[in-house]
Formats: C-alpha cells, structure tokens, sequence
C-alpha cells in the first residue's frame, strides 16, 4: 500500500488523500475483488504493518477503517480501543446500504468526535429501480442532509457515477442524468475539501418541512447555504441573517422538478440579511462571498498583482476594490488612489504593498509582496554534449552526506538522474552535475520530487533542500535566469525502500510545469559523433543498436544501417542511440530525425 501511494504520485502526480484497509470486510469472500477481515484482523493489520510502514514512508495519507455498514461500528472496536493502533486511523469510514428510508434518521456515530477522527460516508447507491424526477431524488436529499447536519459528517460519496446497465444504481445513464446527479451537486459543486459547517444547522422543521446547512471556507471567505423545501405543494419564504460575516449578495442555484442546479438571479443582501424563496420540492443552494466587516464599515475587498514574482527591471500592476472609503492610499511611493482601481509599480526590491482604506470607524488594511528576483548570467561553457556527469557513493546516511569530501564508488556520463547506475538497492548516493539550459528570460519554478533526500543547486544557490529520510516528498524553488546554460547540481541519497528522484520546472511560455527532459541537460564534452539525418534517409549507425526517445522510452532498434523510419517513433525528434546490450543510460550517440 505505501509503495501504491507513493507511485500514484510519481507517475500522475496526485496525492492521495485516504486510503482504506479493506473494502466491507464483513462481507467475506464476493464476486469482486474482497477478503473477510475480523475486528481482530483490521486491528492487528493495522497496528503491526500498514501503521508502522506509512509512518516510516513518510506517507500522509490517512488510513481510513473500517467501511461496513454504518450500523456495523463493531469492526472497528478492536483498533480504535487500542492506543497502538488507534494513533494511525484518521478517518472512520462507513457505507450507508441499510433500510434509511424508513428508517430513523442518521445520529453522529459513537466514534468519531470521541476519538477525533473524521466520519466519512464511503459508499452508498440506488438498490433498487429508479424513481425519477425530485420524487426519487429528494429520498437522496434527505440522506446527505441528514449526514451533514445531524451525523455531522465530514464526507459523502456515492458509488456509480456513470452506469451502462439497468441496475437503477448509476447517476448517469447513455440516455441521460437522473435528478439525484443534480441534487447530489448542491452540495458538492460548492462545498469544498477544508470548507467547515458554521452556525447551527436544521435538518428540518416538522412545520416548516425547511432545513438548511451553511458551510464557509475562512480562508477565502467563500460560502455556501444549502436550503431544501421538503414540502411537495407549497414553495417556502425565508430570510437569512449573517454572523460574524456578511456578502453584497447571494447566486441561488436551483434543483427542482424544472431546474438542473440551474443559477438564478442574485440576491442582493442588505443589513446582513437576504429573503430567499424555495419553489416547492426543491434544494437551493446560496453562493456568495463573506466578509468580517460589519454592514457599513470601510473595508479593503481585494489586492492582488499581476505576478507575485518579476526580475529586476519589470513592472508589476497592484489592483484593488475597497467599499466605503472616504480616502484610499498605497504605501512605498505609490500615494493617494482611487477607491477601486489599478496601478503600475516597478519595485527596485522585494516589496510590501500595503491599501489603507480610511473610515468613519478607522482604517482597514489589505497587504500584498511583490518578490524581485536578480536574473542569474548563463556560463555557456563550450564544447558540450547533452548529459550529465555523475559520482556514486555507498553508504549508510540519515541524510545528505557531503560528497566532496567521500571517495566515488564510481563515475561516469549519463543521460539524466539515472538511478540504475546503482550498485545496490539501498544505501548508496549521486552527485550529478553539469548545466541545464534555460530558455527564455524569466523567473523560474522548480519542484523536486525524491525518496529520499536530495538537494539541487543552481550555481553555488541551494535552491531546493530536500533532505532527510522520507517516502516520496516534493519540495518547491524560485529563481531568476536568463536564457542559457547554468551549472546545476543534483545531489541524492536513498537509505532504503523505494528510490524516487525527478526535477519539473515553469518558466515563462508554458502555462504548467514539465518534467524537464533530458535535452536540456548539458555537460563538457565533444559535439556527438552522430550526424542530422532526414526521417526517410538512412541513420548513420553501422553497429546493431537500439534508439531511445528522450523521457528514456524506447523507440525502435536498427540492425546496422537502416533505411526506414520504421519503429523509430514521431517524424521528427531527437533520440538516443545505444550499441546492443550495452546500458541505454550510458548512450551518447546523439541522433537527430527532422
């Protein structure tokens, strides 16, 4: 399981959230993928391998138990009681297959808050043919309404997204959507991973047939009230108050007989307070954006900059919003301003910007820093070929030991951070070093990605550290370059367990980072042997060898002289040529097809 974790990260780059022990592992032996695990079982399972791994992986993912039924809690007895065990669980986790409609509503579970965990629903679909319409989909409403409000629950999934059959479980069918898919997006089109529930929700009122929930994220102030009028006959007025925050106004997004999570006109909010309508049999979900400020204060809306991050010499431009402002001014030379406006600056240095907004009650303040990065000199050594050197190291290390001062196992030219050089599985180091070739002129991104420690050098700059015993980790690093070649260096260590090494980058021109290939890596050198050849002309190799692109994939082979772009890959590109049986890391005949 960690070594999953840690591969879903390197091979698509996401993070996995959660990861659970065993799916209902009351259930025995089934059809699909399953294996019967006892309470005893999870417990051991957990406290003697899957916890200690994770916590020497370093993996974050939270180990999520015991996904039964939610009215099956037992299972999850035997690890949550023991300390031991129950320091690796972050979730518990429940699947919502029982009898609920007619049923007592969902309570919160015995678990949860009393050991602080999460309380996620895990699964949970239509067991039956559908009802369609908001006949069918408001049994669905009040399952989820009833989780968040009254189980307090921290997450619901349902289980089929898209179905082909006629089960009646799919939210999606070839021939459509069903009203639940709707519905189901009340909630989870606006009420995001990190939002929280605020205030005091109601599941609802035996007179009014009306509950609602409001959820907030503090961090950006975004917020979403979610209303349902369970009445089928007669549409509900109401009016909402804020606490502790207020809006301009509110979008209503309307799921009813007629509407599909459908935006309606705005809401304007007035006094802290907004009347709303729900249309009989509907869910209605209120958008907007919160403020602390009470009704009438100044405050400063927004500040943000064009770019975060410029070379010395560009100019950045600061836009701002304030809301009741008898004067507004920015600070390090820029003066007074409009209350709402924008304006160009050309910082010498790092700088903070700040908006003060004055009014009747004192000033409110929004800050902002534009970082100023010096564009670092290419070295442009010459002659050089595409590659890096490196140095191998055996060891034993609980981090990064200083290379210069240890002997190499030994050296050698490659193609890019080749961790197959290596004479063993754990306990070893490299020092790769040569020149990466920038671009364009700008500021510079780097992520490295390692298990375990490595640190990366632009120049004698530690742009990135890195280090330590770890599972896959990445880490992030800012630098101003001009176009050409600087000297880079790579160190890396692996102490034991999976090895994981890899540099991405952003630079302007591209809109999200990119592995960096190993054409951009460059090291002293004669210019490659191997001359540009067309794709319909022979490649000049005389010797049997086989062509690899440059990611280190391989793209064809050719027996002597070829005469055909036959298995070579694209039409265009350049390639990698290596002598049979010899180790593709170590090619160096440098092979263009136009």
């Amino acid at each position: 399981m960690s070594t999953f974790v840690r591969n879903y990260k390197t091979q698509y780059n996401i993070d996995l959230m959660a990861i659970s022990v065993q799916n209902e592992p009351h259930t025995g032996q089934q059809t699909w993928e399953s294996c019967y695990y006892s309470g005893a079982n999870i417990h051991d399972f957990v406290k003697n391998n899957l916890g200690p791994t994770f916590a020497r992986d370093g993996i974050k993912a939270k180990i999520l138990l015991p996904e039964t039924n939610w009215d099956q809690a037992a299972w999850a007895t035997p690890t949550i009681a023991d300390t031991a065990s129950r320091k690796y669980v972050g979730i518990a986790a429940y699947h919502f297959y029982i009898p609920w409609m007619n049923s007592p509503v969902p309570v919160p579970h015995p678990y949860a808050k009393a050991n602080n965990l999460e309380l996620w629903e895990t699964e949970c679909s239509n067991m039956g043919a559908d009802i369609p319409g908001m006949a069918g989909a408001m049994d669905w409403v009040k399952v989820i309404h009833g989780l968040m409000t009254l189980a307090e629950a921290n997450a619901y999934h349902y289980w089929w997204l898209y179905e082909t059959g006629s089960t009646g479980e799919g939210l999606i069918y070839p021939s459509g959507t069903t009203k639940r898919l709707w519905t189901i997006g009340n909630w989870s089109r606006f009420v995001r991973p990190g939002w929280r529930m605020v205030g005091l929700p109601c599941y609802y009122s035996t007179d009014s047939l009306v509950g609602f929930s409001t959820f907030r994220d503090t961090a950006s102030g975004k917020f979403a009230i979610v209303a349902v009028n369970f009445d089928k006959t007669n549409s509900r007025s109401l009016s909402f108050t804020f606490s502790g925050f207020h809006a301009s106004s509110v979008t209503p997004w309307l799921t009813d007989e007629t509407h599909d999570l459908a935006a309606q006109t705005a809401n304007p909010c007035s006094g802290g307070t907004f009347a709303a309508n729900l249309p009989k049999y509907s869910v209605t979900s209120f958008v907007g954006m919160g403020v602390t400020s009470a009704p009438g204060d100044v405050r400063v809306d927004s500040l943000s900059a064009s770019s975060a991050k410029i070379l010395a010499g560009e100019s950045v431009t600061l836009s701002w919003k304030t809301v009741n402002a008898a004067s507004v001014s920015i600070d390090n030379g820029v003066g007074t301003v409009a209350a709402s406006g924008s304006a160009t600056v050309t910082p010498a240095v790092t700088t903070q910007y700040t908006v003060t907004a004055q009014g009747p009650n004192g000033p409110a303040l929004r800050r902002i820093t534009v970082e100023v990065f010096s564009a670092r000199a290419p070295a442009n050594p010459s002659p050089v070929v595409n590659g890096l050197d490196y140095k191998y190291y055996e060891g034993t290390w609980t981090a990064l030991s200083d290379f210069s001062t240890l002997t190499p196992v030994k050296t050698g030219a490659c193609g890019g951070f080749f961790l197959t050089l290596r004479g063993r599985e754990d306990g070893y180091g490299f020092r790769f070093t040569g020149y990466l070739e920038a671009p364009v002129d700008g500021i510079y991104t780097f992520w490295t990605s390692s298990d375990d420690g490595n640190k990366f050098y632009i120049g004698d700059t530690l742009l990135i550290n890195n280090d330590g015993p770890h599972g896959t980790q990445e880490r992030i690093g800012y630098i101003g370059l001009k176009a050409g070649k600087h000297p880079m260096t790579m160190d890396f260590y692996d102490a034991s367990g999976t090895e994981v090494l890899g540099l991405a980058w952003k630079y302007p021109g591209i809109l999200a980072r990119q592995s960096v290939t190993i054409n951009r890596y460059f090291r002293i050198g004669q210019t490659a042997t191997a001359a540009p050849l067309s794709a319909i002309k022979r490649i000049s190799q005389q010797a049997s060898a086989v062509l690899y692109d440059l990611h280190g994939r391989r793209a064809g082979r050719s027996a002597g002289a070829i005469n055909t772009r036959q298995g070579i890959g694209p039409d265009a590109g350049v390639y990698i040529a290596v002598p049979e049986g010899v180790d593709k890391k170590a090619g160096t005949a440098r092979l263009m097809v136009k």
